[in-house]
């Protein structure tokens, strides 16, 4: 990923190599490696006993899709561009992902319905509110969870969530803390793999049979 990912392909499919049999093999050398980079990430978040709280499999598991859709974009930006300009391309689009769909910098509940739909499509969004939810599932002995979600303004407008009266509310505004864990790995993991159908789409479209 973001090296000659063109030129290999390219290699590769001129000598007879078809282009599902490559897609395969891609995607489960990503596969093979992610839970590698998300272990060695999980064990510097949870270097702290301050940091996190949830269960160590649950975050796990949504930062480990969360690489998954990550990588599909790599894999994007390294058969669209150049080599040189691939990191960038892939840099600047995870970024905004992650300011504009992930639900937490701007708030869920302030979104068009129309827009929290599009949100919904993204895997930032659905591991953001999963890791959450784990994280307040933690307290339930304590909090009524379902009154909270009730209770809380959606839109940051209100009084009780300015942005600017404290530092941190409104985050995450609009989250369901009452779907399941199972629910919201599921979502992540498939708005995640779909990148990696993308991916398959654009190695069907640049097949070097085609290009001749």
């Amino acid at each position: 990923v973001l090296g000659s990912e063109r030129t290999v392909f390219f290699r590769d499919s001129s000598s007879g190599q078809l282009v599902f049999s490559y897609w395969i093999a891609k995607t489960f050398e990503a596969f093979a490696w992610l839970p590698i980079y998300t272990a060695a990430f999980v064990m510097l978040g949870y270097s702290s006993d301050a940091w996190l709280i949830q269960p160590l499999s649950k975050y796990f598991a949504f930062l480990m899709f969360d690489l998954v859709g990550f990588f599909g974009f790599g894999m994007l930006a390294s058969l669209l561009v150049g080599p040189g300009s691939a990191a960038l391309m892939a840099l600047v689009f995870g970024l905004i992902v992650a300011i504009g769909f992930s639900g937490t910098i701007t708030a869920i509940g302030d979104m068009s319905s129309g827009m929290q739909g599009f949100t919904k499509c993204w895997f930032l969004f659905w591991s953001t509110q999963g890791i959450c939810s784990s994280e307040y599932d933690r307290y339930t002995y304590a909090f009524d969870i379902e009154r909270l979600n009730a209770e809380t303004p959606d839109s940051l407008s209100t009084d009780f969530g300015e942005g600017e009266s404290v530092v941190g509310a409104g985050v995450g505004k609009g989250f369901d803390l009452s779907d399941s864990y199972s629910k919201n790995l599921g979502l992540c993991a498939v708005t995640a793999f779909i990148w990696h159908i993308v991916v398959l789409w654009v190695l069907k479209t640049k097949d070097y049979k085609k290009q001749r």
